[in-house]
Protein backbone atom coordinates (compact mmCIF):
# COMPACT_ATOMS: atom_id res chain seq x y z
CA UNK A 1 0.00 0.00 0.00
CA UNK A 2 1.40 3.29 -0.78
CA UNK A 3 0.52 6.62 0.96
CA UNK A 4 1.43 10.21 1.73
CA UNK A 5 1.89 12.24 4.18
CA UNK A 6 -1.28 14.58 3.76
CA UNK A 7 -3.50 11.53 2.48
CA UNK A 8 -3.63 12.76 -0.96
CA UNK A 9 -3.28 10.95 -4.29
CA UNK A 10 -0.01 10.91 -7.02
CA UNK A 11 -1.73 12.26 -10.02
CA UNK A 12 1.08 13.61 -12.06
CA UNK A 13 2.85 14.18 -15.65
CA UNK A 14 6.80 13.61 -14.04
CA UNK A 15 8.65 14.00 -17.27
CA UNK A 16 8.12 14.09 -20.49
CA UNK A 17 6.08 11.16 -22.00
CA UNK A 18 6.36 10.01 -18.11
CA UNK A 19 2.77 9.70 -16.24
CA UNK A 20 1.82 8.55 -12.70
CA UNK A 21 -0.70 7.49 -10.54
CA UNK A 22 -0.57 5.78 -7.33
CA UNK A 23 -1.20 6.33 -3.29
CA UNK A 24 -4.74 5.25 -3.23
CA UNK A 25 -4.45 4.21 0.75
CA UNK A 26 -5.32 0.56 0.05
CA UNK A 27 -9.20 2.22 -1.02
CA UNK A 28 -9.16 -0.78 -3.46
CA UNK A 29 -9.98 -1.83 -7.27
CA UNK A 30 -12.20 1.51 -8.09
CA UNK A 31 -10.00 4.21 -6.89
CA UNK A 32 -7.28 2.56 -8.91
CA UNK A 33 -9.25 1.88 -12.23
CA UNK A 34 -10.28 5.42 -12.41
CA UNK A 35 -7.25 7.59 -11.43
CA UNK A 36 -5.66 5.05 -14.41
CA UNK A 37 -7.83 5.17 -16.87
CA UNK A 38 -7.97 9.26 -16.28
CA UNK A 39 -4.16 9.21 -16.09
CA UNK A 40 -4.24 7.13 -19.67
CA UNK A 41 -6.52 10.01 -21.15
CA UNK A 42 -4.37 12.66 -19.96
CA UNK A 43 -1.68 11.03 -21.43
CA UNK A 44 -3.14 11.16 -24.75
CA UNK A 45 -3.70 15.19 -24.11
CA UNK A 46 -7.78 14.44 -23.56
CA UNK A 47 -9.27 16.65 -20.70
CA UNK A 48 -12.53 15.27 -18.72
CA UNK A 49 -14.64 16.21 -16.02
CA UNK A 50 -12.78 13.75 -13.80
CA UNK A 51 -9.57 14.66 -14.74
CA UNK A 52 -10.45 18.60 -13.37
CA UNK A 53 -11.50 17.24 -10.12
CA UNK A 54 -8.53 15.50 -9.73
CA UNK A 55 -6.16 18.14 -10.47
CA UNK A 56 -8.17 20.31 -7.84
CA UNK A 57 -7.38 18.07 -5.11
CA UNK A 58 -3.99 18.67 -2.23
CA UNK A 59 -0.93 17.88 -3.77
CA UNK A 60 0.99 15.06 -2.00
CA UNK A 61 3.54 15.32 0.60
CA UNK A 62 6.54 12.59 0.76
CA UNK A 63 6.58 10.83 4.14
CA UNK A 64 9.57 11.85 6.65
CA UNK A 65 12.80 9.80 6.33
CA UNK A 66 12.69 6.25 7.39
CA UNK A 67 14.37 6.62 11.37
CA UNK A 68 11.45 9.37 12.09
CA UNK A 69 8.60 7.64 9.88
CA UNK A 70 9.11 4.83 12.14
CA UNK A 71 8.65 6.57 15.23
CA UNK A 72 5.80 8.79 14.27
CA UNK A 73 4.05 5.43 13.45
CA UNK A 74 4.72 4.20 16.87
CA UNK A 75 3.78 7.10 18.74
CA UNK A 76 0.34 7.89 16.40
CA UNK A 77 -0.46 3.91 17.61
CA UNK A 78 0.36 4.21 21.07
CA UNK A 79 -1.61 7.42 21.17
CA UNK A 80 -4.30 5.75 19.05
CA UNK A 81 -4.42 2.76 21.76
CA UNK A 82 -4.50 4.83 24.54
CA UNK A 83 -7.50 7.08 23.23
CA UNK A 84 -9.60 3.49 22.51
CA UNK A 85 -8.65 2.19 25.58
CA UNK A 86 -10.05 5.49 27.56
CA UNK A 87 -13.13 5.62 25.45
CA UNK A 88 -13.77 1.96 25.97
CA UNK A 89 -13.06 2.82 30.13
CA UNK A 90 -15.47 5.67 30.20
CA UNK A 91 -18.40 3.98 28.58
CA UNK A 92 -17.74 0.77 30.48
CA UNK A 93 -17.89 2.76 33.73
CA UNK A 94 -21.03 5.16 32.52
CA UNK A 95 -23.00 1.96 31.41
CA UNK A 96 -22.17 0.82 35.36
CA UNK A 97 -23.65 3.66 36.37
CA UNK A 98 -26.67 3.66 33.95
CA UNK A 99 -27.08 -0.21 35.07
CA UNK A 100 -27.26 0.40 38.64
CA UNK A 101 -29.35 3.29 38.22
CA UNK A 102 -32.15 0.83 36.66
CA UNK A 103 -31.63 -1.42 39.95
CA UNK A 104 -32.44 1.07 41.67
CA UNK A 105 -35.04 2.41 39.85
CA UNK A 106 -33.55 5.63 38.77
CA UNK A 107 -34.62 5.54 34.96
CA UNK A 108 -34.43 8.90 34.52
CA UNK A 109 -31.06 8.91 35.74
CA UNK A 110 -30.14 6.12 32.87
CA UNK A 111 -31.91 7.70 30.16
CA UNK A 112 -29.71 10.71 30.62
CA UNK A 113 -26.40 8.43 31.07
CA UNK A 114 -27.43 6.85 27.69
CA UNK A 115 -27.89 9.71 25.97
CA UNK A 116 -24.76 10.81 27.53
CA UNK A 117 -22.77 8.19 25.91
CA UNK A 118 -24.22 8.38 22.31
CA UNK A 119 -23.43 12.20 22.24
CA UNK A 120 -19.62 10.76 21.32
CA UNK A 121 -20.46 6.74 20.56
CA UNK A 122 -22.85 6.23 18.28
CA UNK A 123 -23.49 2.44 19.14
CA UNK A 124 -26.45 0.12 18.43
CA UNK A 125 -26.66 -1.29 21.83
CA UNK A 126 -26.45 2.18 23.88
CA UNK A 127 -29.54 2.71 21.38
CA UNK A 128 -31.05 -0.43 22.09
CA UNK A 129 -31.01 -0.30 26.09
CA UNK A 130 -32.04 2.95 25.80
CA UNK A 131 -35.44 1.92 23.76
CA UNK A 132 -36.15 -0.73 26.82
CA UNK A 133 -35.67 1.86 29.52
CA UNK A 134 -37.98 4.01 27.50
CA UNK A 135 -40.32 1.18 27.05
CA UNK A 136 -40.34 0.21 30.36
CA UNK A 137 -41.40 3.72 31.74
CA UNK A 138 -43.97 3.75 29.03
CA UNK A 139 -42.40 6.74 26.70
CA UNK A 140 -42.95 4.47 23.82
CA UNK A 141 -42.96 6.65 20.93
CA UNK A 142 -39.00 7.61 22.22
CA UNK A 143 -39.03 3.91 22.69
CA UNK A 144 -40.14 2.91 18.88
CA UNK A 145 -37.16 5.84 17.45
CA UNK A 146 -34.82 4.44 20.01
CA UNK A 147 -34.85 0.82 18.51
CA UNK A 148 -35.33 1.88 15.31
CA UNK A 149 -31.78 3.61 15.46
CA UNK A 150 -30.65 0.15 17.05
CA UNK A 151 -32.17 -1.56 14.02
CA UNK A 152 -30.32 0.67 11.55
CA UNK A 153 -26.88 0.90 12.65
CA UNK A 154 -27.28 -3.13 12.85
CA UNK A 155 -30.04 -4.74 10.53
CA UNK A 156 -29.84 -7.96 11.72
CA UNK A 157 -29.94 -7.20 15.73
CA UNK A 158 -32.33 -10.05 17.06
CA UNK A 159 -33.25 -8.17 20.28
CA UNK A 160 -34.11 -4.95 18.58
CA UNK A 161 -36.09 -6.26 16.00
CA UNK A 162 -38.28 -8.36 18.92
CA UNK A 163 -38.30 -5.54 21.41
CA UNK A 164 -39.49 -2.90 18.05
CA UNK A 165 -42.41 -5.70 17.99
CA UNK A 166 -43.58 -5.50 21.42
CA UNK A 167 -43.34 -1.45 21.15
CA UNK A 168 -45.32 -1.68 18.53
CA UNK A 169 -47.87 -3.79 20.10
CA UNK A 170 -47.95 -2.06 23.25
CA UNK A 171 -48.47 1.47 20.47
CA UNK A 172 -51.37 -0.94 19.01
CA UNK A 173 -49.95 -0.79 15.57
CA UNK A 174 -50.35 -4.83 15.50
CA UNK A 175 -49.37 -4.87 11.80
CA UNK A 176 -46.04 -3.57 12.15
CA UNK A 177 -45.60 -5.69 15.51
CA UNK A 178 -46.54 -8.97 13.12
CA UNK A 179 -43.85 -7.41 10.60
CA UNK A 180 -40.99 -6.85 13.50
CA UNK A 181 -41.52 -10.38 14.87
CA UNK A 182 -41.20 -12.55 11.93
CA UNK A 183 -37.97 -10.73 11.40
CA UNK A 184 -36.96 -11.32 14.54
CA UNK A 185 -37.59 -15.16 14.08
CA UNK A 186 -36.09 -15.30 10.22
CA UNK A 187 -33.05 -14.57 12.12
CA UNK A 188 -33.71 -16.60 14.92
CA UNK A 189 -35.61 -19.82 14.28
CA UNK A 190 -36.24 -21.14 17.60
CA UNK A 191 -36.98 -17.52 19.02
CA UNK A 192 -39.57 -19.16 21.42
CA UNK A 193 -41.26 -15.87 22.71
CA UNK A 194 -41.28 -14.16 18.97
CA UNK A 195 -43.81 -16.90 17.92
CA UNK A 196 -45.90 -16.38 21.59
CA UNK A 197 -46.21 -12.75 20.47
CA UNK A 198 -46.29 -13.09 17.05
CA UNK A 199 -49.69 -15.32 18.12
CA UNK A 200 -50.60 -12.37 20.22
CA UNK A 201 -50.35 -9.68 17.12
CA UNK A 202 -52.36 -11.92 14.89
CA UNK A 203 -55.25 -12.36 17.22
CA UNK A 204 -55.27 -8.87 17.53
CA UNK A 205 -55.58 -8.92 13.74
CA UNK A 206 -58.26 -11.64 13.92
CA UNK A 207 -55.92 -13.55 12.07
CA UNK A 208 -56.68 -16.92 14.35
CA UNK A 209 -55.50 -19.25 11.59
CA UNK A 210 -52.00 -17.55 11.58
CA UNK A 211 -52.13 -17.23 15.06
CA UNK A 212 -52.55 -20.80 16.14
CA UNK A 213 -50.04 -21.74 13.36
CA UNK A 214 -47.87 -19.96 14.85
CA UNK A 215 -48.57 -20.85 18.39
CA UNK A 216 -48.13 -24.57 17.17
CA UNK A 217 -44.59 -23.75 16.12
CA UNK A 218 -43.84 -22.42 19.63
CA UNK A 219 -45.60 -25.45 20.91
CA UNK A 220 -42.87 -27.58 19.07
CA UNK A 221 -39.99 -25.40 20.09
CA UNK A 222 -40.67 -26.19 24.26
CA UNK A 223 -44.40 -27.85 24.42
CA UNK A 224 -44.11 -27.41 28.49
CA UNK A 225 -43.74 -23.57 28.40
CA UNK A 226 -46.66 -22.52 30.08
CA UNK A 227 -48.11 -19.20 28.08
CA UNK A 228 -48.01 -21.11 24.81
CA UNK A 229 -50.90 -23.65 26.02
CA UNK A 230 -52.89 -21.31 27.79
CA UNK A 231 -52.55 -19.20 24.52
CA UNK A 232 -53.43 -21.14 21.75
CA UNK A 233 -56.11 -22.63 24.07
CA UNK A 234 -57.20 -19.33 23.71
CA UNK A 235 -56.89 -19.00 19.74
CA UNK A 236 -58.57 -22.35 19.58
CA UNK A 237 -61.70 -20.83 21.79
CA UNK A 238 -61.89 -18.45 19.16
CA UNK A 239 -61.87 -20.24 16.20
CA UNK A 240 -64.34 -22.36 17.36
CA UNK A 241 -66.95 -19.71 18.86
CA UNK A 242 -65.96 -17.03 15.39
CA UNK A 243 -70.51 -17.92 14.18
CA UNK A 244 -72.74 -16.33 16.30
CA UNK A 245 -74.94 -19.14 15.47
CA UNK A 246 -74.74 -21.42 18.40
CA UNK A 247 -75.54 -24.13 15.69
CA UNK A 248 -72.28 -23.58 13.75
CA UNK A 249 -69.84 -23.44 16.63
CA UNK A 250 -66.82 -25.71 16.23
CA UNK A 251 -67.02 -28.65 19.04
CA UNK A 252 -63.98 -29.69 18.25
CA UNK A 253 -61.27 -26.61 18.50
CA UNK A 254 -63.71 -25.92 21.69
CA UNK A 255 -62.91 -29.79 23.11
CA UNK A 256 -59.44 -29.21 21.93
CA UNK A 257 -59.35 -26.05 23.48
CA UNK A 258 -60.40 -27.36 27.09
CA UNK A 259 -58.26 -30.23 26.20
CA UNK A 260 -55.12 -28.15 26.41
CA UNK A 261 -56.08 -25.78 28.90
CA UNK A 262 -57.30 -28.68 31.74
CA UNK A 263 -53.95 -29.32 31.16
CA UNK A 264 -52.63 -26.05 31.71
CA UNK A 265 -53.94 -25.73 34.85
CA UNK A 266 -53.23 -28.69 36.26
CA UNK A 267 -49.26 -28.70 35.71
CA UNK A 268 -49.96 -24.64 36.75
CA UNK A 269 -52.67 -24.24 39.13
CA UNK A 270 -51.61 -20.85 40.31
CA UNK A 271 -51.64 -19.30 36.77
CA UNK A 272 -54.89 -17.14 36.92
CA UNK A 273 -55.24 -16.32 32.83
CA UNK A 274 -55.37 -20.37 32.62
CA UNK A 275 -58.44 -20.80 34.64
CA UNK A 276 -59.69 -17.39 32.94
CA UNK A 277 -59.39 -18.85 29.85
CA UNK A 278 -60.66 -22.23 30.40
CA UNK A 279 -64.00 -20.13 31.82
CA UNK A 280 -64.17 -18.94 29.06
CA UNK A 281 -64.33 -22.48 27.23
CA UNK A 282 -66.33 -23.87 29.47
CA UNK A 283 -68.75 -20.63 29.32
CA UNK A 284 -69.19 -21.36 25.24
CA UNK A 285 -69.56 -25.46 25.86
CA UNK A 286 -72.81 -24.64 27.97
CA UNK A 287 -70.52 -25.83 31.14
CA UNK A 288 -71.99 -22.92 33.66
CA UNK A 289 -71.15 -24.22 36.58
CA UNK A 290 -67.52 -25.16 35.51
CA UNK A 291 -67.26 -21.82 34.21
CA UNK A 292 -68.12 -20.29 37.33
CA UNK A 293 -65.81 -22.34 39.62
CA UNK A 294 -63.04 -21.43 36.65
CA UNK A 295 -63.55 -17.44 37.06
CA UNK A 296 -63.98 -17.28 40.91
CA UNK A 297 -59.70 -19.30 40.86
CA UNK A 298 -58.49 -16.56 38.51
CA UNK A 299 -60.30 -13.89 40.72
CA UNK A 300 -58.85 -15.53 43.96
CA UNK A 301 -55.49 -15.53 42.24
CA UNK A 302 -55.59 -11.76 40.99
CA UNK A 303 -58.46 -9.91 42.54
CA UNK A 304 -57.84 -7.23 40.52
CA UNK A 305 -58.50 -8.66 37.35
CA UNK A 306 -61.02 -6.90 35.26
CA UNK A 307 -61.56 -9.29 32.70
CA UNK A 308 -62.33 -12.31 34.79
CA UNK A 309 -64.51 -9.68 37.34
CA UNK A 310 -66.80 -9.02 34.11
CA UNK A 311 -67.08 -12.24 32.53
CA UNK A 312 -68.26 -14.16 36.02
CA UNK A 313 -70.88 -10.82 36.36
CA UNK A 314 -71.60 -11.92 32.70
CA UNK A 315 -71.85 -15.66 33.55
CA UNK A 316 -73.87 -15.35 36.81
CA UNK A 317 -76.28 -12.73 34.86
CA UNK A 318 -76.50 -15.69 32.24
CA UNK A 319 -77.56 -18.64 34.95
CA UNK A 320 -79.99 -16.15 36.87
CA UNK A 321 -81.43 -15.29 33.22
CA UNK A 322 -81.78 -19.16 32.58
CA UNK A 323 -83.14 -19.71 35.70
CA UNK A 324 -86.07 -17.92 35.10
CA UNK A 325 -86.94 -19.46 32.12
CA UNK A 326 -86.84 -23.26 33.33
CA UNK A 327 -83.10 -24.26 32.67
CA UNK A 328 -81.86 -25.49 36.14
CA UNK A 329 -80.07 -28.85 35.28
CA UNK A 330 -76.33 -28.67 36.11
CA UNK A 331 -74.67 -29.09 32.85
CA UNK A 332 -76.52 -26.75 30.24
CA UNK A 333 -75.16 -28.32 27.18
CA UNK A 334 -75.82 -26.04 23.72
CA UNK A 335 -77.28 -28.99 21.71
CA UNK A 336 -80.49 -28.98 22.86
CA UNK A 337 -83.05 -27.83 20.91
CA UNK A 338 -85.38 -26.52 23.89
CA UNK A 339 -82.75 -24.56 24.91
CA UNK A 340 -81.72 -23.17 21.65
CA UNK A 341 -85.44 -21.65 21.18
CA UNK A 342 -85.56 -20.01 24.80
CA UNK A 343 -81.97 -18.84 24.28
CA UNK A 344 -82.67 -17.18 21.04
CA UNK A 345 -85.13 -14.71 23.28
CA UNK A 346 -82.19 -14.12 25.75
CA UNK A 347 -80.62 -10.28 26.26
CA UNK A 348 -77.04 -9.25 25.11
CA UNK A 349 -74.59 -11.76 26.88
CA UNK A 350 -71.10 -11.59 25.69
CA UNK A 351 -67.42 -12.55 26.33
CA UNK A 352 -65.09 -9.89 27.48
CA UNK A 353 -61.95 -9.76 25.47
CA UNK A 354 -59.34 -11.81 27.63
CA UNK A 355 -56.00 -9.59 28.41
CA UNK A 356 -52.99 -11.15 27.47
CA UNK A 357 -49.64 -9.98 28.63
CA UNK A 358 -46.03 -9.60 26.11
CA UNK A 359 -43.53 -11.83 26.99
CA UNK A 360 -40.44 -9.17 27.49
Amino acid sequence: VSRSRNGSQIFEKIDEKIFVAGSYFGSGIGAGTLFGEQIALMANNQQTDEIRVIEERKKPNKLPIKPILDLGVRLRLFYERYIARTEIWFMEKEISKANQALNNGRYDEAILIYRKILKTNNIAEIHYNLGLVLKQINKLDEAEKSILNAITLKPNFIFAHYQMGNTKYKLKKFSESETFYQKAISLKPDFLEAYINLGRAQRELRKFKEAKDSLRIAQKINPDFPEVNVLLGLILFDLGRLSDDFKHRDLDKLNEAKKILLKSVNENPNYAFAHQNLGLVHQELGNLNDAKHCFEKSLKLEPDSFYASQNLNILLNQIKILDKIGINNKKRVFNNSIFFKKFSKLPFITHKKPKTELIE
